[in-house]
């Protein structure tokens, strides 16, 4: 309350020194944007003024500037105080910016571009982003992304997985059927497969290289969603698929509830902590999104179970498995037992 207060003093000096137009504000940015991130991240609420700074944040995209990891962080406190409002009013311009930066810049900076669109992804109702994500081009860059991998950039790649992993989670058939289009009008590629074919290789190729924990039970929580279908080209991994779930079974040993310590030691997690000592308004609404995620609150084992039950009454029976090694199957019943 004591923060809102002090909007009024607060948000005009930060107009003055974000605005371009002003020859001082090159000397005076960055600790503008320092100022501007602490006032956001210790609000209670989005008042007017507040939030209509929000086009000058978009409007650093636009450059790339060296200051875009903290315009970046500026953008996700919005989306975290705000989501609606901010996909209500600026999901296109938002879109359109992050899609021209993903892929053209260092591999940091790459990532804390799909660390923010996680947050969206997260914070936001699908419903409003789907439109935006195909007529931005950002799905279709973020699939061109992953197919033409260069080698250098795995660690990058990684994080596109992951991505895509959140993006098949939210809504399975919304990104299976963008990637058929979209393989439909490229016709074959790569010896003759198809995109998502090239797709999936390429996603279970690099699984190994997810190191963390949460994400590795974040991609594999992807694949047992997607065997929810008919669809051969996704049936055809089945095989590896369970080889994935058996290596991730084993590897956590998660709570009822499908959480584990291990899950939070990792950036936004590290950072918000669990103690709740000297938290800021913004450290709470970090950890309520987090303690939302599907990763906290669902249980990798009872979800696989969930997924092989819908694979077998979709495609008429158990003989859907008979392509997978009787062993890797038996050693899955096991891991899922315990």
């Amino acid at each position: 309350n004591e923060s809102i207060n002090l909007h009024d003093f607060v948000i005009p000096i930060i107009q003055y020194s974000v605005n371009p137009n002003n020859e001082d504000h090159i000397y005076i940015l960055e600790d503008a944007l320092d100022l501007w991130l602490a006032v956001i991240e210790n609000s209670i609420e989005c008042t007017a003024g507040l939030f209509a700074l929000v086009p000058s944040a978009i409007s650093f995209l636009e450059f790339g500037t060296e200051n875009l990891k903290k315009v970046l962080k500026i953008l996700e406190s919005y989306v975290i105080l705000v989501p609606d409002m901010v996909v209500q009013s600026y999901c296109h311009p938002i879109m359109n910016n992050l899609t021209q930066l993903l892929g053209d810049l260092k591999p940091e900076a790459c990532r804390a571009i799909v660390h923010l669109l996680d947050v969206i992804f997260q914070a936001c109702h699908f419903s409003s982003l789907g439109e935006s994500m195909v007529s931005s081009g950002l799905l279709g860059k973020l699939i061109d992304s992953m197919v033409n991998k260069n080698e250098d950039y795995s660690y990058v790649l990684v994080n596109y997985m992951s991505l895509l992993a959140r993006l098949v989670l939210i809504d399975p058939e919304f990104i299976v059927n963008f990637v058929t289009i979209a393989g439909q009008q490229q016709g074959p590629i790569y010896n003759g497969k198809h995109l998502l074919n090239v797709i999936l290789e390429i996603w279970l190729d690099k699984f190994d290289n997810i190191g963390h924990p949460k994400q590795r039970k974040l991609n594999a929580m992807a694949f047992a969603t997607l065997i929810s279908t008919t669809n051969p080209i996704i049936l055809g991994y089945l095989a590896m698929f369970v080889a994935i779930w058996g290596d991730v079974l084993s590897e956590v040993k998660e709570s009822g509830g499908g959480d584990a310590l291990v899950y939070w030691q990792e950036d936004i997690s590290t950072e918000v902590g669990t103690d709740g000592i000297d938290d800021t308004p913004e450290t709470k609404r970090k950890r309520a999104l987090l303690q939302r995620d599907p990763i906290h609150t669902t249980n990798l084992t009872q979800f696989i179970r969930l997924k092989l039950g819908e694979c077998e009454t979709l495609n008429g029976g158990t003989h859907i498995f008979n392509q997978v090694d009787r062993s890797l199957l038996d050693q899955l019943n096991e891991l899922m037992k315990c």
